[in-house]
């Protein structure tokens, strides 16, 4: 069965269901766009300023597809094939066959500028072949961002086809521009003319090799031959019903902020003649942008409120936005690491670590609990050396957006560990420095000196003694009556039964109880908790909507109930909803289950009424 698609005999059976995919199919554009910006900011060219990386999305006709009735036929192979498999393997293997009768595919191109391109020639340690002719492999080069081991499926999860060409144009050995181009589809393992054929294929050469030159009509592979860089070219884009053009961009700014804001990096979008560009001088004005948030949020609302702290991260890289670099130096494995800290009424509490000018998580190991004496903050957080850098690279998965020290190798563990002491270390001095209440003040009144007059003759300010007296801005000190304001109080409490505390003439009055009623308090399987409770928060959201934190010494099933506190009693604020528990009675019930690995948990809950006053939190221990 003659194919200009190629797929290797092999006797190993493979379904559809692809590990390297499935990491990457919950957010298909978050995936791509972390791929394709981190490979062409890790291929920057040495004489580049910036790197420029440019997503637009076209279609072409069938014929200008290469082997696009090939991709059908083998398509039809597989369909046989997914007879034994899952019902939801025959769905998704149906559906790609009915994709490939199409008449036009739309296209989502991704190509990088001001970039190396992917090198050849085509052999193995060479970027070209690592990433189309490799599983779990990635070049050696531990300044990389990422790698190319399972992030090259990424693009692929965003094809309805899953299919993709790759071009690059590199400088060869002769010393000019040389090209090469391939194709590469994920199918399942099939069966030709009775032989068992394995789940990859490419397109190329006979020989399963790359070409170097295309035909006119599939010259959209390669749109900019005669400059330096790679183009990736998704086939049949699964997402072009969607508002792609804002998602990317609300991906782009949460994952790769501090490469806009050294200039590092440029995006450009483009469809139907709308086109977006996304640079240093403009990346600000996004995080208004509704449009913006509206495509992360139908996504996932978490994504949403990532776009919002990710504002603030932005704010601590920017000395004009109030932001603060301290560098601290330790001993190795950690080195030089740079604290960005911005701080602020409004800032999330919230730091992040970036690498090779990527987001890469906002969750550290040994610092994952903030004390809460530190005003509120945002922090970014990079290491500086290459082999920080590198060892904490190890501890990153595929989607490299969180790190796990089980990740890392026996002889490595105790570093990787080490490095995490250190940073906890370095970053409780820099709150200390700088997010603590006093240290906040200090450093900020200055400015004030010439308002005030200087009754110490201290300097700085204006003498008690000028003849000229207070004039223009000068302000004189005058005492005023103090005046007495009610503030609305936000208290925590574990109170035991507050009405038998009461004094007798302000109990409530019991109603009569009919005669031959028995009046005995009902036992109970619950205890209100006494003592401390750690970490305790309550925060409002709004009147009718509170953030409750609250950390046990132990884990239990309890009840969660609030009232509201007033000038001299508390009354119980039914609650009707909330993020996590069960709601009865007005109360929540949480299992132990629930608590996090530090007998933490956290959630917000509506209530009954507007609350006027503030909240007491009681919780009550199940006992059945």
């Amino acid at each position: 069965m003659s194919q200009l698609w190629k797929f290797q005999p092999n006797q190993y059976w493979h379904g559809w269901d692809e590990t390297g995919l499935s990491i990457f199919s919950g957010q298909p554009i978050r995936a791509i766009v972390r791929e394709v910006i981190q490979n062409s900011l890790d291929a920057k060219a040495d004489d580049s300023e910036r790197v420029k990386v440019k997503f637009e999305l076209f279609s072409v006709q069938r014929e200008m597809l290469p082997g696009a009735d090939s991709i059908t036929a083998i398509l039809s192979c597989c369909l046989e094939a997914s007879a034994d498999e899952s019902e939801d393997c025959k769905a998704e293997v149906k559906e790609a066959y009915e994709y490939s009768l199409r008449r036009n595919f739309p296209i989502l191109s991704c190509t990088d500028f001001g970039t190396n391109g992917m090198a050849g020639p085509y052999k193995k340690g060479n970027a070209f072949y690592t990433y189309m002719n490799s599983k779990g492999s990635s070049p050696g080069d531990s300044k990389r961002a990422g790698s190319h081991g399972h992030g090259k499926d990424a693009p692929l999860v965003n094809s309805a086809l899953r299919t993709i060409f790759a071009s690059a144009n590199y400088i060869g050995e002769s010393g000019s521009i040389e090209h090469l181009a391939q194709g590469k589809c994920v199918f399942m393992s099939h069966f030709q003319d009775e032989d068992q054929f394995d789940n990859i294929g490419r397109w190329g050469n006979h020989n399963m090799t790359p070409v170097s030159d295309l035909n006119a009509e599939y010259n959209w592979i390669n749109p900019h031959p005669d400059e330096l860089g790679t183009t990736i070219s998704v086939v049949g884009f699964s997402s072009k019903d969607r508002d792609w053009m804002n998602e990317m961009i609300g991906h782009a700014l949460i994952s790769y902020f501090p490469a806009f804001v050294k200039d590092l990096l440029e995006i450009e979008l483009r469809e139907n003649g709308n086109v977006i560009y996304l640079n240093s001088k403009n990346f600000q004005g996004y995080f208004a942008s509704s449009a913006v948030k509206n495509a992360l949020n139908l996504v996932d609302r978490e994504l949403g409120d990532e776009l919002d702290r990710t504002q603030y991260f932005v704010n601590s890289m920017m000395e004009s936005r109030g932001g603060k670099l301290r560098d601290q130096q330790a001993a190795a494995p950690l080195g030089l690491v740079d604290f960005n800290i911005y701080v602020d009424d409004n800032a999330p509490r919230s730091y992040c670590l970036i690498r090779r000018n990527m987001k890469i998580c906002e969750k550290l190991p040994n610092l994952q609990r903030i004390p809460a004496k530190y005003n509120n903050f945002a922090m970014v957080i990079e290491c500086q050396t290459e082999g920080a850098n590198s060892l904490i690279r190890s501890m990153e998965p595929s989607e490299h957006d969180r790190v796990e020290i089980g990740r890392l190798k026996k002889d490595k563990k105790n570093d990787g560990e080490k490095l995490w002491r250190q940073l906890r270390e370095k970053f409780t001095l820099v709150m200390d420095q700088e997010a603590l209440p006093e240290q906040r003040i200090s450093g900020q009144v200055d400015f004030l000196a010439k308002f005030f007059p200087d009754l110490a003759n201290e300097g700085g300010g204006v003498t008690f003694e000028d003849e000229e007296g207070f004039d223009g801005d000068r302000i004189q000190i005058k005492p005023v009556k103090k005046r007495v304001r009610n503030h609305k109080r936000m208290q925590v409490a574990n109170p035991d039964d507050q009405e038998d505390k009461d004094e007798p003439s302000k109990r409530k009055k019991r109603e009569k109880i009919p005669d031959g009623t028995d009046n005995t308090p009902k036992p109970t399987n619950r205890r209100k908790l006494v003592g401390e409770i750690e970490s305790q928060r309550v925060v409002e959201l709004d009147p009718l909507s509170a953030r409750l934190i609250i950390r046990l010494e132990t884990a239990e099933n309890c009840y969660v109930s609030v009232a509201e506190v007033g000038l001299d009693q508390a009354d119980f604020l039914p609650i009707t909803s909330a993020s996590l528990g069960d709601v009865k009675g007005g109360k929540i019930f949480l299992s132990r289950d629930m608590f996090d690995e530090e007998n933490k948990v956290e959630l917000e809950v509506s209530v009954e009424r507007k609350v006027i006053g503030g909240y007491i939190l009681t919780l009550e221990v199940d006992e059945s």
